[in-house]
């Protein structure tokens, strides 16, 4: 990744040769686990609860829906979720396709997200609506004209019904319901 100095050869063959690394990504721990686990819990918030099969599923229709919307390896995507099992899904769907997930306190506001978005050139934002009182959408409408790279924002809430000049996470999934991991291989990132 552009900016991101490589390991030094001598350290990387040392931590293959020791098994501390084994050359897969985040995301494909996640699918190797859910292999091996399917059936025990991995994510849990107040509202729900997902087994590996399901998170390891569910993170690859999020990420055949970001490889649809044209996100490529080295994208980034700022995240501004509360504590949710969704956190978990956006991070591990990122990394199957090589994007770079921003994660955002939920308690940043307009000027906070706005510097994040210009200094990486974030090209979409995700979270709900509001957070306790916060009103993300009064932020976005203000903070957008300034960040030409933000090219989505995709809502995480109950209804499919999308806004203008947004996306619904719930109709994204819906659209993409039990993908297939086949098709996110041109996408793996380095």
């Amino acid at each position: 990744m552009d900016g991101v100095p490589a390991y030094p050869v001598k350290e990387a063959r040392q931590y293959r040769k020791l098994h501390l690394w084994n050359d897969r990504t985040l995301g494909e721990i996640l699918d190797h686990t859910a292999k091996i686990y399917p059936g025990k819990e991995a994510v849990a918030d107040e509202q729900k609860r997902w087994t590996f099969a399901e998170i390891s599923q569910l993170t690859t229709d999020f990420a055949n829906a970001l490889a649809e919307l044209g996100f490529r390896p080295g994208d980034k995507i700022l995240m501004q979720m509360p504590n949710q099992v969704e956190f978990a899904l956006f991070y591990f769907a990122m990394q199957k396709i090589g994007v770079v997930p921003i994660p955002c306190n939920p308690r940043h506001s307009n000027k906070e997200i706005e510097n994040f978005g210009k200094i990486t050139d974030a090209s979409a934002w995700i979270g709900p609506p509001s957070y306790r009182k916060f009103d993300y959408l009064d932020m976005l409408k203000n903070i957008r004209p300034g960040l030409p790279s933000l090219k989505h924002i995709i809502l995480v809430e109950e209804s499919a019904t999308e806004r203008p000049g947004m996306l619904s996470f719930k109709k994204l999934m819906a659209q993409h319901k039990n993908s297939l991991i086949s098709r996110l291989n041109k996408y793996k990132p380095d």
